[in-house]
């Protein structure tokens, strides 16, 4: 079984119905996911969201964040280092070929960068960087990553 590297724009569709749900839940079922840790934060903030727009209420949105907190369980979630935080800096500071990185894709690819980078050494069957978010993933590709869009799927 390998392992991928998911974004939160790939991992909301394990809890929202969107394009790319059906593949998603597939995926995630058949392969190991791994995040990062700002995943938390970011997930809390789409639910959030979505719930001040009105598209479900906030007992709806406890829910969905408590099974998603249920699921991480199972899930290898990459914490938050001085030395992500630092590489994500730079990826800010220096663009990734001539582009604008925002400030969470920078530390999505850096941990991404870095999540791949053990996988290698330690010979584990790394996946794909699991991805629904355009610029964060044209800035993977950049970045020489493997990456597949859940949206392309269905």
């Amino acid at each position: 079984m390998s392992a991928d590297f998911w974004d939160t724009s790939a991992l909301a569709k394990l809890y929202l119905s969107e394009r790319g749900s059906e593949w998603s839940a597939e995926r995630a079922r058949s392969n190991d996911v791994a995040i990062s840790e700002v995943a938390h934060v970011e997930v809390a903030s789409l639910l959030a969201r979505r719930c001040a727009e009105g598209e479900f209420d906030s007992n709806v949105q406890y829910q969905i964040y408590v099974r998603y907190l249920e699921d991480t369980r199972r899930f290898e979630v990459v914490p938050l280092s001085a030395g992500l935080t630092a590489g994500a800096a730079r990826l800010v500071l220096s663009g990734v070929l001539g582009t604008r990185v925002r400030s969470l894709d920078a530390i999505q690819l850096a941990t991404a960068q870095r999540w791949f980078e053990r996988t290698a050494a330690s010979n584990m069957e790394a996946g794909v960087f699991i991805v629904a978010d355009l610029p964060l993933r044209d800035s993977a590709v950049a970045l020489g990553m493997r990456v597949d869009n859940p949206e392309e799927h269905e």
